[in-house]
């Protein structure tokens, strides 16, 4: 999702684009159509790679409707990797988690990957389930950054359809 901020989602974009190369992956942006540069930058960028697509959100729609509409735009897809619209991905991080991805269980739900500049800053790798995670690493740490955020496409449609999304996604 971004608002207003071309130049960071262009770059965030290419970050992600320069390492996609034959696979299966692709990018969804999820936009407010009240600002003309952002529309440009998104046309660019779709032009450009045809992996790239966006969602136009009617005039200047809240944070809360964007992750709603980010996580119904996952619907069709295995996983989906949340990203913030400032968020560069290291090269060859793709590729890490794609073939962390193929050799998954098929119970896993979740992976969080930590930020540089998050506080665990080990760049170690860690299955196991949610909660133990959060309560070995911290809620935080796991679940408080957008960019880490590897959910299977499916679970995010069913949290996006939940009868109580508006206080849910007011609290989050």
């Amino acid at each position: 999702p971004t608002r207003r901020r071309h130049r960071e989602l262009s770059a965030c974009v290419q970050s992600i684009a320069n390492q996609i190369g034959e696979s299966d992956v692709g990018i969804i942006i999820i936009y407010n159509s009240d600002d003309a540069a952002t529309i440009r930058t998104v046309s660019r960028l779709e032009a450009k790679w045809p992996f790239v697509s966006s969602i136009s959100m009617e005039g200047d729609a809240i944070f809360g409707d964007k992750f709603r509409m980010m996580f119904r735009a996952g619907r069709n897809s295995e996983w989906v990797w949340t990203f913030g619209d400032d968020d560069l991905l290291r090269p060859g991080s793709l590729d890490f988690m794609l073939g962390r991805l193929k050799v998954a269980d098929d119970d896993l739900s979740f992976i969080h990957v930590a930020e540089l500049s998050r506080a665990s800053g080990t760049g170690n790798t860690y299955t196991g389930k949610l909660m133990d995670l959060c309560c070995t690493i911290g809620w935080i740490e796991i679940t408080g950054c957008i960019t880490g955020n590897i959910v299977r496409g499916i679970l995010l449609s069913k949290c996006a359809d939940t009868p109580n999304w508006e206080a849910y996604s007011t609290n989050a």
